[in-house]
């Protein structure tokens, strides 16, 4: 964890952006205690909302692309409501899995489904690059 976020902070030169910023958030925290650990903490959990953040937009501009402009709102809240539902379909047994692993067996599940989410959308990526070459080649 905190390695990660170090490097990730070095690599895209942030703490010169935060060192800008470093006023501002001592004013507002001024009656907050944080040591180094939880400044890590409250950053990768804002990197973590930020990821969420993508993700919904990206869904977003999936799901308007696929919808019959006809009946767009119902099959907009149709397919966001599929989308929810495995999510909340999965909450249980994630939980369940904290009790009896613990987190870290959680963290790693949610990774390889990640990456398993990585190489599908590589997959099609490379399948729809090729595609107009296919089709050219035909004609």
């Amino acid at each position: 964890g905190g390695a990660g976020a170090d490097a990730f902070m070095r690599f895209f030169h942030l703490y010169g952006a935060f060192h800008a910023l470093q006023p501002v958030a001592d004013f507002l925290t001024l009656d907050v205690d944080m040591d180094e650990r939880l400044s890590r903490l409250m950053m990768v959990i804002g990197a973590e909302n930020l990821a969420v953040g993508f993700a919904s937009a990206s869904i977003v501009a999936y799901l308007s692309s696929i919808v019959n402009p006809k009946h767009a709102a119902v099959q907009y809240a149709l397919f966001a409501s599929l989308t929810m539902l495995i999510g909340s379909l999965g909450r249980g047994a994630l939980g369940e899995l904290i009790e009896a692993k613990g987190f870290a067996h959680v963290f790693y599940l949610t990774a390889a489904l990640g990456l398993v989410a990585i190489a599908a959308s590589a997959l099609e990526w490379l399948r729809q690059s090729r595609a107009p070459r296919a089709a050219a080649a035909r004609v």
